[in-house]
């Protein structure tokens, strides 16, 4: 257990080391050590304590247990100039005033106080070379005066006037005092010096780190001459060199007189950065059980135990250790029975009936606990609102009765009075409060409180009075986890009250979802937009229909709202109730400026952190980060299938490009409330591209403005997969008609076999285009697989006919032949001769028309089959890489 309980107990320790000459103590005045805040409170030097001064130094050691609007540290005046020499801290401010010389002079440096810890202030003051020296601390600041000359006189001298009245922890605002009940200091100096003189940076320097200042002449004025009267609600005494230089608040203790098991007595010690007491020697034991001895009525459920000591069993060799360090005690004074740790007895407690003395005990009896704390603890109280007078951070540190007390930063203190837990004003007497429960144990945790004074106009409010620090949440069970943790689907705290009421949105009063969201800076709302297309549902090119699986996401920013702990993720920023808030209500047309079915088949909301928390509002008693509408953005994913028409073009058809169309807008929301923005990189198609007959070949988003209104439309482009075609209708009908034309090559003579297989070719090429035209969409115009057809059967009908022609002159000629061989001319061998060439010259005259007919044919589809085939190749490259 560690020294240093109260003041009154540190003084009497370091008097009895000094006598030893083991360490060195200085003096120290408290103020305001009554139990009300009063402005009889001071040092008094008295009228004509300080003689003309161009120079001065001040040195101290100021320790702050509350705030006010202005602590002086020292408060001169004269008559007519109040403020003739005043030096005090502004605290809202954080910087510390140095005024003199009836105002001509006034400087400030930055100094932010910090409480119940002792601090160092140096300062020097040289109105000759007109400069200000400040070492608060670690820190130095060096300020060149601005001095107003006008009224200084012949002589043109600046200095602080002699013989006036020098006050320490008031603010005078006359020589007779008229001092001010706002400013005044509430707390501790210690080895207070004032100087004629300026000392030099080094010595400053050398002062505030605690050591020697060589060459310094005697104080002008100290707390060793006697020069300073106590006046009023003071207390004077030593301090030890090395607690006002230790930067550190000493350990200290605090007795919870209510009656807990083991467990959660060191639980409550933990919660509070502690932990139970455990005596190291005979003196600590001691203190400790006088400390609980006024308990004893209350402490215990029997005659014998009292308070819980920080004792455990070692489940190895089944001794007594440290319920920390687990370590073997170094001190014990068991008694002589229950000295030893059972299957029964495994905690330790002192007694109640024998003095001092020790005893093993149960862990679940009910008794006190008397709490080591290494640090000075701060409390935050939420809930009240932004006009209320009392404070909303307290501090639990030491008191000389060792009880359980919050004092706020200002004036309020949260203590238990007839058996219930009130809240007492120093300044304001009419100003209370108290625990509407009054059974509560501990003031922690969320409450009732019935306020009595204050300017809130709810008087039974419910308010937080919690240890956990500004960047931690508290749980229902009072102990701490990180903000961060807060709402993140994932149970940190025992009694999962972190993952309870997250709505994360905030609705203020008159907020209506029929209204939009309002302009950004008399600007319009940008709508940051994006299409996901999930996936291409159907192509129906007979009917001219396409169905479409898709994402449209809509971002925007609501000034109106507020969100509370936003993820990094934004799914976990999922809103419950999405309909709450104003949404877009979408109208969707295809190209055709016609409606379109579209069936939703999932909405949410989601909540995108862009920003940092704005500051936090302790009026609340959530303690949550919250996110200004104006800086985080509101995101929008409505799902859906949409059923719309496409005006194909079929004319290339199978070697056809389609392009389809589909465009958003807002309802009844045109180009002066918003407009659209697309998103970079966001809009794109995640399914398969490859669809029964057709490939998606590419996909685009843009924004254009129509009717004062703007619009996101989506581009979708398809190309045909032709190689069905070619293997199942191109190629066959073009084999037909080669074997139809291969009918030339036959003899002419053989008119049956020429004629027999170009009308088989024929046919069957019929046949074949109308078995096709069954799966191909029927158009007013010709597509481009019906010319190929038509050309065919055209090719094959020439074909024949010029096989029927050949063979009509070929039947004349031999009939002309036939004639002539009756008559006695000798000549019939050369006339059968010449009659045979013609209808040959025929043929071959046809063969080569007809092979260039095909070869035209050709020409025009080939090219078209092999660019199609080449893009099919390259994407699947694509794909592949």
């Amino acid at each position: 257990m560690a020294s240093g309980h109260s003041p009154r107990l540190v003084y009497v320790i370091c008097a009895s080391i000094t006598a030893l000459q083991t360490c060195h103590a200085v003096p120290m005045v408290s103020f305001q050590t009554g139990g009300r805040v009063t402005a009889d409170s001071y040092l008094d030097a008295g009228t004509g304590s300080l003689p003309p001064l161009s120079e001065l130094t001040l040195l101290t050691y100021i320790m702050h247990r509350r705030t006010t609007s202005n602590i002086p540290v020292l408060s001169y005046a004269v008559e007519g100039a109040p403020g003739e020499l005043r030096v005090e801290f502004v605290p809202e401010n954080k910087m510390l005033s140095v005024v003199c010389c009836r105002g001509r002079v006034a400087a400030t440096v930055p100094a932010q106080i910090a409480l119940h810890t002792w601090e160092r202030l140096a300062l020097a003051l040289d109105l000759r070379s007109k400069r200000l020296l400040v070492r608060y601390n670690n820190a130095s600041s060096e300020v060149t005066l601005d001095v107003n000359t006008r009224g200084l006189g012949g002589s043109g001298r600046l200095e602080v006037e002699g013989g006036g009245r020098l006050v320490v922890g008031q603010s005078l605002n006359s020589v007779e005092g008229d001092f001010n009940s706002l400013g005044f200091l509430d707390g501790s100096v210690a080895d207070y010096r004032l100087y004629a003189n300026a000392l030099s940076s080094s010595q400053l320097a050398g002062w505030a780190a605690c050591k020697d200042v060589p060459g310094a002449p005697s104080p002008l004025v100290s707390l060793r001459d006697g020069r300073l009267t106590e006046v009023g609600d003071v207390e004077a005494g030593d301090i030890a060199v090395r607690q006002v230089c230790g930067n550190e608040v000493p350990e200290f203790s605090v007795f919870f007189a209510e009656k807990m098991d083991f467990i959660s007595s060191n639980s409550w010690c933990t919660r509070f950065g502690g932990n139970l007491v455990l005596p190291r020697n005979a003196f600590d034991n001691e203190l400790m059980w006088n400390a609980t001895a006024s308990g004893k009525n209350q402490c215990s459920d029997t005659w014998t135990y009292l308070s819980w000591l920080g004792i455990t069993v070692d489940p190895n060799t089944s001794q007594w250790v440290g319920l920390n360090d687990k370590e073997s005690l170094s001190f014990s004074n068991f008694m002589p029975i229950n000295r030893l740790p059972s299957g029964e007895f495994q905690c330790a407690a002192t007694v109640s009936h024998i003095k001092y003395h020790w005893t093993a005990s149960s862990c679940n009896v009910l008794m006190c606990a008397l709490c080591n704390l290494k640090a000075l603890q701060t409390v935050r109280l939420r809930g009240l609102c932004r006009s209320s007078l009392l404070d909303r951070k307290f501090y639990l540190f030491a008191n000389k009765n060792y009880e359980l007390v919050y004092e706020g930063t200002s004036h309020v203190r949260i203590l238990k009075a007839r058996d219930a837990w009130r809240m007492e004003s120093r300044r304001y007497e009419n100003i209370s409060a108290r625990v509407v429960e009054e059974s509560t144990v501990f003031p922690l945790g969320i409450h009732s409180w019935k306020i009595r004074g204050d300017k809130c106009q709810e008087k039974e409010p419910v308010l937080l009075l919690t240890i956990c620090q500004s960047h931690e949440f508290t749980c229902t069970d009072g102990s701490c986890i990180p903000k961060t943790k807060r709402c993140d689907l994932s149970l940190d705290c025992h009694d999962k009250s972190d993952e309870s009421d997250c709505d994360r949105v905030l609705i203020p009063e008159g907020y209506s979802t029929s209204l939009p969201p309002p302009k950004i800076n008399q600007e319009p709302v940008p709508f940051r937009s994006s299409v996901l297309i999930r996936t291409i549902r159907s192509i129906d090119i007979a009917n001219f229909k396409i169905s479409v699986d898709l994402a449209f996401v809509l971002m925007w920013r609501d000034t109106r709202l507020l969100y509370r702990n936003l993820q990094e993720d934004r799914r976990s920023n999922k809103l419950n109730d999405w309909r709450s808030i104003w949404v877009p209500s979408l109208k969707i047309t295809d190209m055709t400026q016609g409606s379109v079915e579209a069936n939703p088949f999932n909405t949410a909301a989601f909540v995108v952190k862009m920003a940092e928390p704005v500051p936090d509002d302790d009026s609340t008693i959530y303690e949550d980060y919250m996110y200004s509408g104006a800086e985080n953005y509101v995101r929008y994913q409505e799902e859906m299938t949409v059923n719309f028409a496409c005006s194909f073009d079929l004319v290339m058809y199978p070697f056809d490009q389609q392009k389809c169309y589909l465009a958003f807008e807002i309802h009844d929301y045109d180009l002066s409330l918003g407009y659209f923005v697309l998103e970079a990189n966001e809009s794109r198609f995640i399914g398969d591209r490859h669809l029964m007959e057709y490939v998606l070949d590419g996909e685009r988003t843009f924004v254009y403005n129509d009717h004062n209104a703007s619009h996101v439309a989506v581009e979708l482009k398809f190309r045909n997969q032709f190689l069905y075609y070619v293997g199942n209708v191109f190629i066959p009908s073009l084999m037909l008609t080669i074997l139809c034309y291969v009918t030339l090559f036959f003899d002419e003579d053989d008119f049956n076999d020429r004629i027999m297989v170009s009308l088989t070719s024929l046919l069957v090429l019929v046949t074949l285009f109308s078995d096709s035209g069954k799966s191909i969409p029927k158009t007013a115009y010709f597509k481009l697989i019906d010319v190929w057809f038509i050309s065919l059967i055209w090719e094959d009908f020439f074909i024949i006919l010029s096989i029927i022609y050949i063979e009509e002159v070929r039947q004349a000629s031999l009939s002309s032949a036939k004639v002539k061989s009756t008559s006695s001319i000798p000549t019939l061998p050369q006339s059968l001769k010449s009659s045979k060439k013609r209808h040959v010259r025929i043929n071959d005259i046809v063969t080569w028309l007809f092979a260039a007919t095909l070869i035209i044919i050709l020409a025009v589809i080939i090219p078209l089959g092999v660019h199609g085939l080449t893009t099919e190749i390259e994407i699947k490259f694509k794909e592949m890489v």
